[in-house]
């Protein structure tokens, strides 16, 4: 997922009647860093890390594995192959430290098969 569906979402369905932000444009002008285009190529969880940092909003990445491949001893004792949903991103600073000042509900995220739902 990368940054240009990321932050509408947050725009559009997560914003608190708090949020100082005026527009959607002053939020993107405060992740900002420079004013070159973004590079696709960043790891989702450095874009969260830094988008939940920012915003103090808590994001919540949700993937699945499977149950066979985990080192430790299977969390089911089903025969068949069972998924096991994993933390794939959360940032506990924003829980722990950035209590004040949310302006943004959390967002969860689940990824099934490297799509984003």
């Amino acid at each position: 997922m990368c940054l240009d569906l990321l932050l509408p979402e947050i725009w559009t369905h997560h914003r608190t009647s708090a949020c100082p932000f005026k527009n959607y444009q002053e939020m993107v002008e405060m992740i900002k860093l420079t004013t070159r285009q973004w590079n696709k190529e960043i790891v989702n969880q450095k874009i969260f890390k830094q988008v939940s940092t920012i915003f103090n909003v808590n994001i919540n990445l949700i993937g699945f594995q499977n149950s066979k491949s985990l080192k430790e001893k299977p969390l089911c004792e089903h025969k068949k192959i069972c998924f096991i949903p994993i933390y794939k991103f959360q940032n506990p600073a924003v829980k722990l430290v950035l209590t004040k000042n949310n302006y943004f509900t959390p967002l969860h995220i689940i990824e099934y098969k490297n799509f984003f739902l």
